[in-house]
């Protein structure tokens, strides 16, 4: 089997890792097996002549149940484009392997890859230069796009994933994966990690209503709900929630280093306050 590296020194962990929570996730395959499973998927469920899946089960997973204006998902996969194809598939992340499996039905097409380690601009880069060497280009949008001035001021700010903690102290980690979206023009937005806001950030061109597409081809689109609160979806699998005042990092963050050195000076001077009495 394949063994797990620190992606900080490159040596390789003590243990095999495993997840327990069947069907969450954490299956171990090899790559042969993977290419057969996405084989019986391109041949409506069936392959070597043994059907593993029913047609109509099979055309029920790969359906859109959810559909958001950046993709849809079906009860097992998500809808993405590459150049100009339609693929479903599904992404698996664990502490130390990254994976992404994506079909296209209609192209018989198929793509697995799983890295060990941190993979996440080398799976970016590998599916660039999958799509300029095997798909067709995006067909050129024709229509001529105007976009409304305060658009990209009126959707700036900070954004919280919507899969997260919200009682433990694991919100911790909701609240530093925060984003920071910020205006860029009247057609453009960047996007930087809210609990480090410097930098350039990763700038997206507004390409619809509310609808911003990156140079790697990712796209992002916001929507407001029925109370106003505005949030933005990459892709249908990913939904990112903009966070009032009081649960912004950048002021969350400095409140709890104040406070933590509060404390410690607090513990530090009962001593100090002691031996000056005595």
């Amino acid at each position: 089997m394949a063994k797990s590296y620190s992606p900080h020194n490159g040596t390789p962990w003590p243990f095999f890792e495993t997840i327990s929570a069947a069907p969450a996730g954490a299956l171990s395959a090899t790559g042969i097996d993977m290419g057969r499973f996405m084989l019986a998927l391109l041949h409506g469920g069936a392959i070597d002549g043994r059907r593993v899946l029913s047609e109509e089960g099979l055309a029920a997973m790969m359906a859109p149940q959810i559909t958001t204006p950046a993709g849809s998902m079906g009860l097992v996969f998500t809808e993405r484009q590459l150049g100009g194809v339609r693929f479903v598939g599904h992404d698996g992340g664990t502490m130390s392997f990254f994976s992404v499996l994506v079909v296209s039905p209609e192209r018989g097409l198929g793509v697995f890859v799983s890295y060990d380690g941190a993979a996440g601009q080398a799976l970016s880069d590998l599916f660039q230069a999958f799509t300029r060497r095997y798909l067709p280009a995006r067909p050129a949008n024709t229509t001529v796009f105007t976009a409304r001035p305060g658009v990209t001021g009126a959707i700036a700010g900070v954004y919280q994933n919507s899969r997260r903690a919200d009682s433990t102290i694991a919100r911790l980690s909701a609240l530093t994966s925060e984003l920071l979206i910020r205006p860029a023009g009247d057609a453009k937005i960047t996007i930087h990690s809210a609990a480090w806001p410097f930098g350039v950030g990763r700038s997206l061109q507004q390409e619809g209503e509310l609808l911003f597409r990156g140079a790697n081809g990712s796209e992002i689109a916001f929507e407001q709900d029925s109370k106003r609160a505005m949030r933005f979806n990459i892709g249908a699998a990913q939904q990112w929630q903009r966070v009032p005042w009081y649960l912004d990092i950048r002021i969350v963050g400095p409140a709890i280093i104040a406070s933590v050195l509060v404390n410690i000076l607090t513990v530090v001077s009962w001593p100090i306050a002691a031996i000056i009495r005595r």
